[in-house]
């Protein structure tokens, strides 16, 4: 991972920590926050479903199909169930080809839209790997959190 990849999956986490621990909608981000938190979110909700995979002894792919859709309802807004097989698309996309480009907001979407999905996905992976390993979600995210963060050092 690269020091800037580190430094946005560890924002990306430190967000699913706030959501996680505080049972509170953390303040909305800028812009140019919402950019780095959903490309945090993809590169997290890869790594959570990289780790089910490996527990569960099944494809990154396979897991994806099978992940729960969730919606957090966060940030609010009108959103239709394809912008969870969208999230779920782009996060394959970008997984087939090894993060060769960064993933940007469909322009039929908006920021915060985009960012709705990716969100969902990493809280999806995020319960189903708390419940694989028997950790409480609280403390998955924390440990997620403290980890990322000594990646960016």
């Amino acid at each position: 991972m690269t020091p800037k990849q580190a430094r946005a999956a560890h924002l990306a986490y430190v967000r699913l920590y706030q959501y996680m621990s505080a049972d509170a909608v953390p303040q909305m981000a800028s812009e140019v926050e919402l950019r780095e938190l959903i490309y945090g979110n993809f590169l997290a909700a890869e790594t959570l479903i990289g780790i089910l995979a490996r527990l569960r002894g099944r494809t990154f792919d396979g897991v994806l199909d099978d992940l729960p859709q969730r919606d957090e309802g966060y940030p609010p807004g009108l959103v239709a169930r394809y912008m969870w097989d969208h999230a779920v698309y782009r996060l394959r996309y970008m997984h087939a080809r090894s993060w060769q480009r960064r993933p940007e907001p469909a322009r039929t979407y908006s920021l915060l839209t985009t960012f709705r999905g990716s969100f969902n996905l990493v809280v999806a992976a995020a319960v189903e790997v708390a419940a694989a390993t028997q950790t409480p979600a609280r403390q998955l995210a924390t440990t997620l959190r403290d980890a990322a963060a000594v990646a960016t050092r």
